[in-house]
């Protein structure tokens, strides 16, 4: 448990208390983000988050392609493939660096 436990970080606790205040607007001193804080933190250290399959990705974009593509919507099929192609692109690292690097622990 040493090495999991070691994934909530001094620094993540702050995050975590943003994201909860940001999130429910709760009061930081209520039981309800005391409720929250707790669980999230328990997530965090003891959750196993998988990685999305991307064979099963791919074969859901193609077959929302091939739907727009029947109801004559090609327009709709470039935007969603250079979407796709955008998002598969972008540095999680560049666009999130705080929270990338806990991401990258697993």
């Amino acid at each position: 448990h040493t090495a999991v436990m070691a994934l909530f970080t001094p620094e993540m606790k702050p995050l975590t208390r943003e994201l909860i205040a940001v999130a429910t607007g709760f009061e930081p001193r209520s039981e309800n983000f005391r409720l929250c804080y707790q669980f999230a933190r328990s997530n965090f250290r003891y959750h196993r988050y998988l990685g999305p399959d991307s064979l099963k990705v791919s074969r859901g974009v193609e077959g929302l392609c091939e739907k727009f593509a029947v109801h004559s919507q090609p327009e709709q099929v470039s935007f969603l493939r250079s979407l796709v192609s955008n998002f598969l692109n972008t540095s999680l690292e560049k666009s999130f660096p705080k929270v990338s690097r806990y991401c990258m622990n697993q």
